[in-house]
Order: C-alpha cells, then sequence, then structure tokens
C-alpha cells in the first residue's frame, strides 16, 4: 500500500462527485476516469481496526468473493493518508443497479421471477459459508447480465463450511432491516423464500418457520 500527502490525494480526487457520505463527510466518490474511491477513516487509539484496516478487509474479501466466482467489485489500488487519517481504495464498478435503488424506482422490475432468483443467490452465499454482515437492499446489485453482485464487502467473514441454521436466520435480519425500499421485496417474500429454500439442501422444518415468521413480520 502506497502513502500519499493530503495534497497528493485531493489532487488524486479532484472533479470527482460524492455517490455516498455521512455525518463527518464523503465516504464514496465518482473519479473522472469512471472508476470508485472509497474512503475509510481510521479511528484513534489502539482497536481492531488500526491492526486489521477495514480497507485492508475491503481489498481482500473483494479478492476472495471474485475467486469464488461471485460478482463484486474489482479493486486497482489501495493507499493511506496519514495526515488526514484515511485510508482509500479506488475500484472498478460492477455494471448495475442495486436492488434498493430499483424498489425505489422501478418497484414493478421486482416480480415473482427476481425475488426466487436473489433467494437463490443467497442460498448460494449461505453454502459457500460466506456470512455478509451488510447484506441488504443497497448492498446487492442486479447485473446486466441478469444475475447479482455484491458492494460494500469489508464487513463479511468465510468459513469452510456452509453456514449454521442460526446464522443463516441472523444474517437475513440483516436484509430484513433495511426499511428503505422493502415494500417491493416483503410483497414478493414468499418467492424470495422459495427460491432460498430450494437451493439450500435439505432445509429443515425449523429453518422454515424462522424465515417464515421472520419475512412475515418485515
Amino acid at each position: 500500500m502506497v502513502t500519499l500527502t493530503p495534497q497528493r490525494h485531493r489532487e488524486r480526487i479532484a472533479g470527482s462527485e460524492v455517490i455516498e457520505r455521512d455525518r463527518i463527510g464523503p465516504k464514496v466518490l465518482l473519479l473522472p476516469d469512471g472508476t470508485l474511491a472509497k474512503l475509510f477513516r481510521r479511528r484513534r487509539g489502539l482497536s481492531t481496526d488500526r491492526l486489521y484496516p477495514y480497507s485492508l478487509r475491503f481489498v481482500r474479501n473483494a479478492r476472495r468473493l471474485r475467486q469464488q466466482g461471485i460478482a463484486t467489485l474489482a479493486v486497482r489500488e489501495r493507499y493511506r493518508v496519514p495526515g488526514e487519517r484515511l485510508d482509500v481504495v479506488v475500484y472498478q464498478p460492477l455494471p448495475g443497479r442495486s436492488l434498493k435503488q430499483i424498489c425505489l424506482a422501478q418497484p414493478g422490475r421486482f416480480d415473482a421471477t427476481m425475488a426466487a432468483r436473489l433467494g437463490a443467490f443467497i442460498a448460494e452465499l449461505h453454502r459457500a459459508g460466506i456470512f455478509f454482515r451488510s447484506l441488504h437492499l443497497g448492498n446487492i446489485l442486479a447485473l446486466e447480465t441478469g444475475g447479482f453482485g455484491l458492494i460494500d464487502v469489508a464487513d463479511m467473514r468465510f468459513q469452510p463450511w456452509p453456514l449454521t441454521r442460526g446464522q443463516r436466520v441472523r444474517n437475513f435480519r440483516h436484509l430484513v432491516s433495511m426499511k428503505a425500499g422493502k415494500e417491493p421485496v416483503r410483497a414478493r417474500a414468499d418467492a424470495l423464500l422459495a427460491g432460498y429454500l430450494g437451493e439450500t439442501s435439505q432445509p429443515s422444518r425449523r429453518l422454515r418457520r424462522q424465515l417464515d415468521d421472520l419475512l412475515a413480520r418485515w
């Protein structure tokens, strides 16, 4: 990872457009060349973020997803701006739109077929042992190829066996915790669950009941 001065960093992001921000400032920038820059602000003092920075998790998780055949962003570089306690990851975006954007702008596009395919995609992640803590509509992209992909992948865990029943239910709780754009998905909850269970090896009755109850309360 290279180190840049604040001045050099400002030169690198000159002319960019803010795509996402929080209460502190910009989080994701669209650079003039069409790539995206994700900004990670490092915390002060001793912390897990200092020992294993989220920017590094982001890069490694993206690489591992791609190795496992899961569509995600392609990282170009990672650099640090010590003077601003900032890490930056520059990456090539996926060609698609988030399900949140689709559900807000084109709710009719999220039909039973898309819901079932989404369920099957989540089952694929769980079968591969991928626990994506940020699994929600804003971080799942509908791709131009017809499949799905993941973004904002810093908070993720990989294990060499499929997720347990408890992990699967917890992951679905993350999905249903997001409110914006949820109505079209909630209306297709039956298709979503059917697609998920159809790709899950021998789902237990308890898992079926727990997921059904969870989606029913969404």
